[in-house]
């Protein structure tokens, strides 16, 4: 008797010459977590019939694990009203299962100081995977700003977040006038 864990093929003939055999492959997939039995049952007219062989595996919980290339980004000192160039950062994930991306964005006190410059964490992330955000830094004031970026996912523990920081600073121009000479 084969439960929905298991699966087998069947062997291609009714008779078994004298001294003959057959074989039959079993695949193992497991609907829950745990252990899971079942027992293959083969009726013949050998003395001992039937025969039992009994089955017994262990399901495995599949992990999510999504971890980040940093913990935060900061983005120096930039003048205010000027952008910086993008800066990136990596997600990977180190499980052994899919995962899904709801969205990536920037919140926080000084959320709008920064801006996603490319995104490619969108959709599902296969195990093994990693994807890419790309962030910069335009100050609107002087003084540090923050912001974070927040990515929310199924993953436990969702959203996690990533902390940005930037100092905007004031532009001072100095005009130094030229001499010029009059004829």
């Amino acid at each position: 008797r084969l439960v929905s864990d298991w699966s087998s093929d069947v062997c291609s003939s009714d008779l078994l010459a004298s001294g003959g055999s057959c074989t039959v492959s079993i695949l193992f997939t497991p609907t829950a977590a745990g252990v899971r039995t079942a027992t293959i049952t083969v009726t013949d007219n050998a003395s001992g019939s039937p025969q039992v062989i009994n089955l017994v595996g262990t399901g495995q919980t599949a992990v999510q694990n999504l971890s980040f290339s940093v913990a935060n980004i900061d983005f120096g000192v930039e003048p205010v009203s000027y952008t910086t160039g993008a800066t990136g950062m990596t997600a990977y994930n180190n499980g052994d299962a899919a995962f899904s991306f709801t969205s990536v964005a920037i919140t926080g006190t000084n959320a709008a100081d920064f801006s996603i410059t490319s995104d490619s964490c969108t959709g599902s992330l296969a195990a093994g995977s990693s994807c890419s955000v790309g962030v910069n830094f335009t100050p609107s004031a002087t003084g540090v700003r923050t912001a974070t970026l927040q990515y929310t996912d199924s993953v436990s523990g969702s959203p996690q977040s990533i902390t940005l920081t930037g100092v905007g600073e004031t532009v001072v121009q100095t005009l130094t006038p030229s001499q010029q000479s009059l004829v």
